[in-house]
């Protein structure tokens, strides 16, 4: 029950992707809080954007009273979405025993979040197409009178069968976001919004809302 004092400490920060998820959205439909890069021009689907593991790793002494402390900043400048911040630290006693401990913390990249969820997954050409749009805060409640900027892209698929490095002839494939539509939306008290466009022709599209929270935060 006493103080471990003067013992040597080894900390480790991992990071992994978080995706936010509203356990009460109405009637249990489903929205999407998936993040996007806006800034991407040639759209990759199976680029991976979201990397984590080490970020940092530190040494040190437990003080007079056992204790230690790691202060780490939360810059998610460089992430494309939210993380989930994992502390690992190893303590050893004067008898060379280690004893490890972890926690882990959501770091949220702004005050709230956007989630979308179409009306219709397929929508026929010359009538209207409803998407409502939600910004919830990350404990799940509603954030009101947010201005949103809505883009609606039409993808046009390519896939080449080309030479690779080695000599082998392999598929690729990619694709062309085209946008066709942009406005902007404000979210009621209640959070929401409702986005609707009207496809001139047929094929694949994909909607992109983005936002600002008070600190700036995209």
């Amino acid at each position: 029950g006493g103080p471990l004092a003067e013992a040597p400490v080894t900390w480790r920060l991992l990071a992994e992707p978080y995706t936010f998820v509203w356990d009460d959205a109405p009637d249990g439909r489903y929205f999407s809080f998936t993040p996007f890069d806006p800034e991407n021009d040639v759209y990759d689907p199976y680029r991976n954007a979201f990397y984590g593991g080490l970020i940092q790793e530190g040494v040190g002494k437990t003080n007079a009273d056992g204790s230690f402390t790691i202060t780490l900043p939360a810059d998610l400048g460089g992430y494309l979405q939210s993380q989930r911040w994992t502390v690992d630290v190893t303590i050893q006693s004067a008898t060379n025993q280690f004893v490890s401990g972890r926690t882990s913390v959501p770091i949220h990249k702004g005050e709230f979040y956007i989630g979308l969820s179409p009306r219709s997954y397929v929508a026929t050409v010359g009538e209207a197409s409803d998407v409502d749009v939600v910004t919830i805060t990350p404990q799940g409640e509603p954030y009101p009178g947010v201005e949103l900027t809505a883009q609606v892209y039409e993808f046009a698929w390519n896939s080449v069968y080309e030479k690779t490095a080695d000599g082998s002839f392999a598929w690729k494939t990619s694709v062309e976001r085209t946008p066709i539509l942009t406005t902007t939306l404000t979210t009621d008290r209640e959070g929401s919004a409702l986005l609707t466009w009207t496809p001139e022709k047929g094929g694949q599209y994909q909607i992109v809302a983005s936002g600002e929270d008070d600190a700036g935060n995209a």
